[in-house]
């Protein structure tokens, strides 16, 4: 008896229930978080909360689904707090969709933000993040995406299918940009976000339902970050490029000259591996890129024939000819910027540690002056419901 006694004992202890629980009536709930440089040094932080009573009654008087709230402070920690003087509850933030660096802090780096984020036992690691190109992170937050009642969810949703479909962008979660940031070999990146065209004004809500109006938020481009601070960014084509490098290419469509160049045919690519081989020749590092793709047609406004076998040729050799461009446009800018995205210093790590621990002070310059070599093969799979192009009938 006297062991069952403390048997149960030890089970209060571990049943004891959620000593630190809250009523969600106390809290706040925060969807996504900006971060930008404010005056005088201070962080500035802007927060989109989630108004439950708006959801519901948003249809009958018109209440917004959302607030936004902004304050600043010498630290991160003080201005989350400071929170409390513009709110009523305190901030939850595990249900954050989206975080966004304003360009201006992430020039200076967001070493201390993310360190913040990291430490604190809300936030939880998988929220994306991005970087405001030509804004702020507050006028980002604050602007409102048509088609969904929160901007984060609408900005997350964004993110992720432009990944999926058409490739120019990457979905980083906290723990792989801390993971990229401390790796050796490899420089951090994050997709950019604007508001389009520049110097535009956020939409309002007036503007949600209005099918005349596009949303003004694009997302899209790669950021390059050297060690924690936003060195410049990557056009879509290059963005695409390190993307068909990185193996993070899931569908994209392009658009190629037709073999006589008179007109254009797309392909769609639906599967892509590429390989990156490293080697020491001659005392000098050399990377070799090879990658497989394979595509379906799925325009073709020329008069050409897909069904000769000579005619997919042509059509493979031009599709493979168009991504060795985009890898190596890629691989230019980011030598010119002096930013290992690829991670080609941390291949050399790995499978050459004795030429890494000689070189990797100098890697910067070694770098940019790396011998890259390219090879890449398409694959047309299929062509379509219909043989060949109406455009020569119809012409």
């Amino acid at each position: 008896m006297r062991y069952f006694k403390v048997l149960c004992c030890l089970m209060l202890l571990v049943l004891s229930g959620c000593w630190n629980s809250r009523e969600i009536t106390d809290l706040s709930i925060a969807s996504a978080v900006g971060f930008d440089k404010g005056e005088n040094g201070e962080f500035k932080i802007t927060v989109q909360i989630i108004n439950a009573s708006g959801i519901i009654a948003q249809k009958s008087d018109g209440r917004s689904a959302m607030f936004v709230f902004t304050t600043t402070g010498k630290t991160m920690f003080e201005a989350m707090r400071k929170l409390t003087q513009k709110l009523p509850r305190k901030v939850y933030f595990s249900h954050i969709q989206v975080v966004v660096f304003g360009e201006s802090l992430a020039k200076e780096g967001i070493r201390d933000t993310i360190d913040f984020m990291s430490r604190d036992h809300e936030f939880r690691s998988d929220f994306f993040m991005l970087i405001a190109r030509d804004n702020t992170a507050k006028e980002v937050i604050s602007s409102l995406v048509p088609l969904n009642r929160f901007s984060a969810i609408g900005i997350a949703q964004r993110l992720q299918v432009s990944e999926k479909s058409w490739a120019p962008s990457v979905t980083v979660r906290l723990n792989e940009l801390i993971s990229n940031m401390v790796i050796e070999g490899k420089d951090p990146i994050l997709t950019a976000i604007q508001i389009k065209p520049k110097g535009a004004e956020p939409l309002k809500k007036k503007d949600i339902l209005n099918p005349s109006i596009p949303s003004n938020l694009k997302v899209g481009g790669i950021a390059a970050i050297k060690n924690d601070k936003l060195i410049g960014y990557f056009n879509e084509d290059e963005s695409k490029g390190i993307n068909y490098i990185n193996n993070r290419i899931k569908n994209t469509v392009g658009s190629n000259y037709c073999p006589e160049k008179d007109g254009f045919w797309a392909p769609e690519i639906i599967n892509s591996k590429s390989k990156v081989k490293t080697e020491i020749k001659n005392g000098k590092p050399k990377v070799n890129i090879t990658i497989n793709i394979e595509a379906l047609v799925g325009e073709v406004d020329c008069n050409i024939d897909v069904t000769k076998e000579e005619t997919i040729k042509k059509l493979e050799k031009i599709a493979s000819k168009r991504v060795i461009h985009f890898m190596k446009d890629a691989v230019k800018r980011s030598k010119e910027y002096s930013t290992d995205v690829f991670g080609f210093g941390n291949m050399f790590h790995q499978h050459h540690p004795d030429y890494w621990r000689e070189n990797k002070d100098k890697w910067d310059e070694t770098f940019k002056n790396i011998d890259v070599s390219y090879k890449a093969e398409c694959k047309l799979r299929r062509t379509g419901t219909i043989t060949n192009s109406i455009y020569g009938d119809i012409k």
